[in-house]
């Protein structure tokens, strides 16, 4: 039932001024009515909405070409989603432009007024060198989005977004990825692909929790002109590009590493290590400072933004995401490479279930969960690698001396979820007298690159050793167990 217009000029909210067609209406003592768009706490007059109950109301925004009527109940969606509903424009800084206008008008107001703030390429070139906010509109594949710059100085951030200018209604549902490269473009820093949102926010589009970028790390990019290019890609959800290695090794924990994650902590004079790490050292090992509890907050975000590979990559796997993501990916990872590449030279790769195949029929093992071995205390910087088939698994033992030290550690050849199900225990014993022993007891490591196979792992010193050798060679007994 449609109402009159001189009625409806009477069925309006005392605060708003707009139709009182949202309820729940209510009134105070002073005869005032409300609607339901900004609530007021006052008595709910039932009676008003039970007689509107059928009625249709115009939209809010009439005025700027909204013909419908709406029936009581649906207007708040209708006003939510109506595609005449105004925005400001989005130029910067807020207010510099008083225009208001539908969605689908502002591609045409910029092109009009702000001619200068649109391209159509994709690379963009921030300047900077002071203070600066800006807004360009980006006109590609027949779709136009609002990128958005601020640069704060004084904060040493960047703040980046990108909004595809469409409402809910035409939202064409994509993802895009931020690459930001030195002005030469020698060096880059990719940012994790993230959700566009649509353009829909009745206020200026914020960019507060948005691609937040430390100036520490932007000064791995920028050169004396304090300049950098904004690469924008759309739809790269299935194609994220990585960081490049120089990125990579500033986000690698200097004692294990290993990519760095939540929580990274600092010592005294700033290095950063991993959890793990920090809970095993009391100094620091780059500058002997005491390591604290401090957090290392900017580059845990850094971290979780930026595009990282599997580390089965250069097996053949080609996923990549954030460090999250691809943590729990490699719990799963179907690439491996031979355990015994490098004491062996083996070039083989493949799935899990091939490789137990490969393990079986090319190389010498030891079946069973307990064994003994003789070890050579000549230096071997390289490491020597031996093979445990055991529970349907197999374990590599990694063991080297090397500078008077022994290390030694056990690794679970499959997916890495699996190491933590088995410890090993790893005993030195005196050739002349088998009650004289030293037991080493741990979690299996995750099989990993040789190279960093030592980095976590026991370190026996020869002071310790000489009372279990003899002409250079030492007793050991190793247990494998299943938790």
């Amino acid at each position: 039932m449609d109402i009159s217009e001189s009625i409806l000029a009477k069925l309006k909210c005392t605060r708003c001024q707009l139709y009182l067609s949202i309820g729940p209406i209510t009134s105070n003592s002073t005869s005032s009515f409300f609607c339901g768009r900004f609530p007021s706490g006052g008595s709910q007059v039932k009676i008003y909405e039970a007689v509107v109950e059928n009625f249709a109301f115009p939209c809010r925004y009439q005025s700027f070409g909204c013909q419908e009527l709406i029936k009581w109940g649906s207007v708040q969606n209708h006003e939510q989603n109506c595609n005449k509903k105004p925005h400001i424009c989005p130029a910067v800084p807020p207010g510099v432009c008083l225009w208001r206008g539908a969605i689908s008008d502002i591609t045409e107001h910029f092109e009009q007024t702000h001619s200068e703030e649109v391209t159509d390429m994709n690379v963009i070139e921030l300047k900077l060198h002071e203070n600066m906010e800006d807004c360009k509109l980006i006109k590609i594949n027949n779709e136009c989005y609002v990128f958005h710059v601020y640069f704060n100085r004084a904060q040493k951030i960047l703040k980046l977004n990108v909004i595809q200018l469409n409402d809910v209604k035409s939202f064409n549902a994509q993802s895009y990825q931020l690459t930001l490269h030195a002005h030469d473009f020698s060096k880059h820093i990719t940012l994790a692909a993230d959700k566009l949102a649509p353009y829909e926010s009745m206020d200026h589009n914020s960019i507060k929790d948005k691609n937040v970028i430390e100036m520490s790390v932007l000064k791995f990019l920028m050169q004396d002109d304090l300049s950098l290019f904004c690469e924008i890609n759309f739809n790269v959800e299935e194609n994220k590009k990585e960081v490049n290695t120089e990125v990579f090794k500033l986000l690698e924990c200097p004692v294990c590493n290993e990519c760095l994650g939540s929580p990274i902590y600092q010592c005294r004079t700033g290095h950063s290590f991993c959890s793990s790490c920090t809970s095993k050292l009391n100094d620091c090992p780059l500058c002997h400072k005491q390591l604290t509890q401090t957090r290392n907050y900017t580059l845990e975000d850094l971290v979780n933004r930026v595009s990282q590979v599997c580390r089965n990559k250069v097996l053949g796997c080609t996923y990549s995401g954030t460090y999250g993501d691809v943590k729990i990916h490699e719990e799963t990872c179907d690439f491996y490479k031979c355990p015994l590449k490098t004491s062996l030279g083996c070039t083989w790769n493949g799935n899990f279930e091939n490789l137990i195949e490969h393990c079986k029929n090319s190389h010498i093992y030891l079946e069973g969960e307990n064994y003994g071995l003789l070890c050579s205390l000549t230096v071997d910087k390289c490491g020597v690698f031996r093979l445990i088939y055991s529970d349907n698994l197999f374990f590599r033992i990694c063991r080297k001396y090397e500078n008077e030290e022994f290390s030694v550690v056990v690794q679970v050849v499959g997916p890495s979820q699996r190491a933590s199900d088995y410890s090993y225990e790893f005993s030195f014993v005196a050739i002349n007298n088998n009650d004289t022993k030293l037991s080493l007891s741990d979690t299996c490591q995750i099989f990993g690159e040789d190279e960093n196979s030592f980095n976590n792992c026991f370190k026996v010193p020869y002071s310790i050793l000489k009372t279990f050798q003899k002409n250079n060679r030492l007793k050991c007994n190793i247990k494998v167990i299943k938790k």
